[in-house]
């Protein structure tokens, strides 16, 4: 079985709350593609306001806490002045490394 990790920003959205032909659009369609592969292990990186974890349509999805994400709607983010939308690329970035460093090759 191949283990896939996907990671995304944008991966609690759906393209009714997120711009046209971004990575909420790419996403729709490839995660299905994915899932239907019963060679694969799929999980799902996202950010959140706290630690969480489940299975979904044959997905594993974990949420990892992001600081500035704290205490608003998940698609917050889209909104954000640059420094904000900086904090929270950077929180983000730091909350992949930490989980890819526990993460087996």
């Amino acid at each position: 079985m191949m283990q896939i990790y996907v990671t995304t920003a944008t991966g609690g959205l759906s393209t009714d709350v997120a711009p046209v032909g971004g990575g909420v659009a790419v996403l729709e369609a490839l995660l299905p593609a994915l899932a239907a592969r019963p060679d694969y292990d799929v999980t799902v990186l996202r950010p959140g306001s706290r630690a969480e974890e489940r299975e979904n349509d044959g997905l594993r999805w974990v949420d990892l806490p992001v600081p500035v994400l704290q205490d608003v709607a998940p698609d917050a983010f889209l909104h954000f002045g640059e420094r904000r939308y900086a904090r929270f690329a950077l929180q983000w970035e730091s909350a992949l490394r930490r989980f890819f460093e526990s993460v087996d090759p």
